[in-house]
């Protein structure tokens, strides 16, 4: 089963990561420079996809 994860960055911007939170959390670290430094991880939802 994929996970949708929702990645808020400080500055306003939201990104979204398919797959682990740990993948999202490598993803956030790699972008947070860009948008504002700190950011938070919501979700873990289903996409919908049967597994």
């Amino acid at each position: 089963m994929r996970q949708i994860w929702i990645i808020r960055f400080s500055d306003g911007t939201v990104g979204s990561r398919c797959g682990t939170r740990e993948g999202a959390i490598e993803l956030a670290d790699l972008r947070k420079d860009d948008y504002g430094e700190s950011y938070t991880i919501e979700g873990g939802e289903n996409d919908g996809e049967r597994t």
